[in-house]
């Protein structure tokens, strides 16, 4: 990952968070700081992207492969995001997207009964109905 965010705390002083992302930019990475909410910045990024790959996958518009190649190849992610969402693992992709949603009641973060059912199966995230 290029990317750290770091969550000062209540408590945090400012040259601390400075030093923090001036140390993460150093080692290479892309430095942010942010609040503290379900998801952090990396997550609401990608989330968005992996829950309409989740929508495409649901609905059968389209298998993994060419849900893949499409972002991959179309959007520029290096990793093709049901590659991805096969790696994190669908329980902690339910889990997190339960917690965005429950946070922030926005539609785009609901999980699918797709990805419900494939997780309580322990059916991977690779391609619609099998």
């Amino acid at each position: 990952m290029k990317a750290v965010e770091l969550i000062p705390g209540g408590r945090t002083v400012e040259w601390a968070l400075a030093r923090r992302l001036a140390l993460g930019e150093r080692i290479g990475h892309f430095a942010a700081s942010a609040t503290d909410t379900p998801g952090f910045l990396v997550n609401h990024a990608g989330q968005g992207c992996g829950t309409e790959t989740l929508r495409i996958l649901g609905e059968g518009s389209a298998g993994s492969d060419t849900a893949d190649c499409i972002r991959r190849d179309s959007v520029g992610f290096r990793m093709r995001p049901p590659a991805l969402l096969a790696q994190v693992g669908s329980d902690n992709i339910l889990r997190i997207l339960v917690r965005m949603y429950d946070f922030s009641g926005d539609p785009r973060y609901r999980p699918s009964p797709w990805l419900k059912r494939r997780t309580r199966l322990g059916v991977p995230l690779t391609t619609p109905e099998q």
